[in-house]
């Protein structure tokens, strides 16, 4: 693969990926340096805070979830 489609490819992939725009800057220098491969611990990194945030949100949601159910039982028992 030529570094162009290469640069190309991994601009959009980290886009994608909603990686910050100083990520994204500093993987496209691996790219353009030769040395991509220079990028899997940052990508690793943007993986698990992006797992974090999964966490997080899945957290807020069985709070919703519990809230739904207490409310949908109390109005049946009234």
């Amino acid at each position: 693969m030529n570094q162009a489609i290469a640069r190309d490819r991994v601009s959009r992939d980290l886009a994608d990926a909603k990686c910050p725009p100083a990520l994204v800057s500093e993987c496209l220098g691996f790219v353009e340096s030769g040395t991509a491969a220079a990028m899997l611990p940052k990508l690793s990194s943007h993986r698990r805070l992006l797992v974090e945030r999964i966490h997080e949100y899945q957290d807020a949601i069985d709070c919703l979830d519990t809230l739904a159910h207490d409310l949908r039982r109390e109005r049946g028992n009234s």
